[in-house]
């Protein structure tokens, strides 16, 4: 009786661990333009086959999957706000983690030990980094639901029974993500071994694949995904980022490496249930794990129920003395409700910012501040909008259509995107495209450095002026268009500064002081010339700042030293104090941006030889990071470019081998090796820059130059 209450106890822990890592404030703007198509679908009652949201790539095939997940997430905000949206990921996602646990559990023949209930716990944690409402909760559900299935046949092999359950399944996988092919994969692996059992449930599996809107072309989708995938502009987004190839964060290399080490419990116990197949198994979970970071955790699905049996097999032979049942509840008990607490105690600056800022929680108030100020205007007009902002306005307008929007392997072609990347690097044209396209409108997310030289040229043009400006955004309206309302004022901005650092001053947490919107009010306060009033409050809270947020301030004080306008004369200060603080934070944390601000501040004071070390420890802690090479090559620049030239032209074809799309850097390249009277590698640099900018005048100019 108490050993079934143990068992219980711990199916409830998990469940409620599990629950609260999803109900966390994270949201991928992603969920707009899915919400935004689900209710499309509803009120047309047809399914999408031509784009409908943008006005440049309008008509282009659209082969939309998701619909499933799109409606449901579009019900659940409508009926119940973002709450239902969470709960019903939440269901999903907490379904998938204790089907894994069921699947141990069908596997194990021994009482689950606190050691294999801890170690689930941790398993949750790998899997939580993807535990956000997208449409791969579908996938994470159904396929843990088919390992369920398949263990329980490979256990059984006698009774099929459940297998014919799979080409149901996958109808509503087929619907719901594309990643509904890992399932006729793990399933033809199984068919190697039960060739006789599983052919027919394998054939039915696949023609179930083509029930949807799109029949075949609809089955054979996740093979167009996989082109896209393996394209070098898609791997510039962080989640199409893969372990080998880009500069993943340490989290994501520490979460995969301790998967990997984890996998050594599950071999023993996976021979046993599926033979020699369980080594193809754990092979193929671990090269899709590679293809991209955002695999991970679909991979540790695949194979958590083995590491747990492994685990429960260890334990129960060379641990002679289990703790008691009524113990072991206890552990349990204690177990989940610390986990519990660390859990909430890390959501409760997001539960206390969403309120504290007048925001509905959920709704991201970073982009609904900007609609709100449009919607209050009345500006209407067709917009250029960075895709972030243009999926929320996909969900907030009905009528709205984009230019571009994060639906990059759906949609929006490639060359459109890589063209996107063009116009922020060569802002004379990001005006020239408006113009065209007949957007009176440009707005701009602040926060991210891409965008920064666009905002500076607009600044600086007589044609546009700012209107509106937060923390995340800028707003920018053609002087012909509602000539009535007026440009941004320095008192305004100053009066939006002061606002911001009076809601610092009454906060009663340094976290939530440094996390929410220091670092982006200081971006827009520097960009309008107004950041020493930001920093002077930042050094007023310095006491408070434990060595993590030192890091971040002392991004803060380099980003002021290097980009800053009205602090041209407290620069050197700010770089004097940036390099001691950064000190302190790689004595404490050993972090990467930390080595690459303290470079930075010593860049700017001058000080390029220690400025060498400290890049380069920066890139022994993160050797992926294309913008560490930029800098050294700054850094070299500055000591002696002559003696540096060879290690200078290596840094720059490392730069651009991370990242390919740098015009400045190729043409900076193409230059250094005409200069030097390398013609033969200066052609060659040119033709691979052409690839990735076919139509850059700049190039042009360069190639017809003898």
């Amino acid at each position: 009786m108490i050993a079934k209450m143990t068992s219980q106890m711990m199916v409830v822990g998990l469940a409620m661990v599990a629950t609260l890592l999803c109900l966390k404030g994270d949201m991928d703007s992603d969920l707009y333009w899915h919400m935004a198509t689900g209710r499309w679908i509803l009120e047309n009652w047809q399914f999408p086959t031509q784009d409908s949201f943008s006005f440049v790539y309008s008509g282009a095939a659209w082969i939309n999957l998701p619909w499933l997940f799109q409606i449901g997430t579009y019900t659940s905000m409508e009926n119940f706000g973002y709450l239902g949206v969470l709960l019903l990921g939440a269901f999903f996602y907490v379904s998938s983690a204790l089907l894994s646990w069921f699947s141990y559990r069908k596997i194990s023949q021994t009482a689950p030990s606190l050691l294999v209930w801890l170690l689930c716990c941790g398993l949750f944690l790998l899997l939580e980094r993807r535990w956000l409402p997208r449409p791969e909760m579908a996938t994470h559900f159904f396929l843990a639901l088919e390992i369920f299935i398949l263990v329980n046949f490979c256990l059984h092999s006698t009774s099929t029974r459940w297998l014919w359950i799979l080409p149901v399944l996958h109808i509503f996988w087929v619907n719901s993500h594309g990643m509904f092919i890992l399932g006729p994969i793990l399933m033809g692996l199984i068919l190697l071994r039960y060739p006789r059992q599983m052919v027919i449930p394998f054939v039915l599996t696949l023609l179930a694949t083509c029930v949807n809107p799109y029949g075949w072309h609809g089955a054979l989708y996740p093979f167009y995904l996989r082109q896209v995938s393996a394209d070098p502009i898609y791997r510039l987004i962080s989640e199409g980022s893969s372990f080998l190839d880009s500069g993943v964060s340490k989290t994501w290399y520490i979460s995969w490496a301790f998967w990997i080490a984890s996998l050594g419990f599950s071999f023993s116990v996976g021979r046993k249930v599926m033979g020699w197949v369980y080594f193809i198994w754990v092979a193929f979970a671990i090269y899709f794990s590679t293809t991209m970071v955002r695999n991970l955790s679909p991979s540790v699905l695949m194979t958590a129920p083995f590491i747990l049996a492994g685990l429960a097999e260890l334990s129960a032979r060379w641990i002679r003395k289990e703790i008691s049942p009524a113990y072991k509840i206890i552990a349990v008990s204690f177990c989940t409700l610390i986990f519990s607490g660390l859990i909430v105690s890390s959501q409760l600056d997001f539960v206390r910012d969403s309120f504290h800022f007048g925001v509905e929680v959920g709704t991201n108030g970073d982009l609904k501040d900007a609609a709100d100020f449009l919607d209050a205007k009345n500006i209407q007009s067709p917009m250029f909008a960075t895709p972030e902002f243009s999926n929320y306005m996909l969900w907030r307008r009905k009528d709205f259509k984009t230019y571009i929007d994060t639906r990059y392997a759906e949609v929006v072609p490639r060359d459109h995107f890589q063209k996107m990347f063009r116009l922020f690097l060569n802002p004379s044209e990001l005006e020239k495209e408006a113009v065209h396209y007949q957007l009176p409108i440009v707005a701009i997310n602040h926060t991210l450095a891409n965008y920064h030289g666009a905002i500076r040229y607009f600044l600086s043009s007589t044609q546009w002026r700012p209107v509106y400006l937060d923390h995340f955004m800028v707003i920018f309206l053609h002087n012909s268009y509602l000539p009535n309302l007026p440009a941004l004022t320095a008192e305004n901005i100053k009066a939006f500064l002061q606002k911001e650092m009076q809601t610092w001053s009454q906060s009663s947490s340094s976290q939530e002081f440094v996390r929410t919107r220091a670092y982006k009010v200081l971006v827009a306060a520097t960009l309008f010339g107004q950041d020493k009033e930001v920093l002077a409050q930042m050094e007023n809270a310095e006491d408070k700042m434990n060595m993590r947020l030192k890091n971040l301030y002392c991004s803060i004080l380099t980003y002021s030293a290097r980009g800053g306008t009205a602090l041209e004369e407290t620069k050197r200060r700010h770089a004097e104090k940036a390099v001691v603080m950064c000190a302190e934070a790689l004595a404490a944390t050993n972090d990467q941006s930390a080595a690459y601000n303290q470079a930075a501040a010593q860049v700017v004071l001058g000080q390029f030889s220690q400025a060498k070390e400290s890049i380069e420890r920066a890139l022994q802690l993160n050797p992926q990071a294309f913008g560490n090479y930029l800098l050294k090559i700054e850094i070299l620049k500055g000591l002696d470019a002559t003696a540096y030239k060879d290690e200078i032209v290596q840094n720059y074809q490392t730069s651009l081998k991370l990242n390919p799309f740098q015009l400045p850097i190729w043409i900076d390249l193409i230059q250094m090796y005409k200069s030097q009277g390398a013609g033969e590698q200066a052609n060659a640099t040119l033709k691979m820059a052409k690839q990735f900018y076919p139509q850059s005048e700049e190039l042009r100019v360069i190639e017809n130059i003898e």
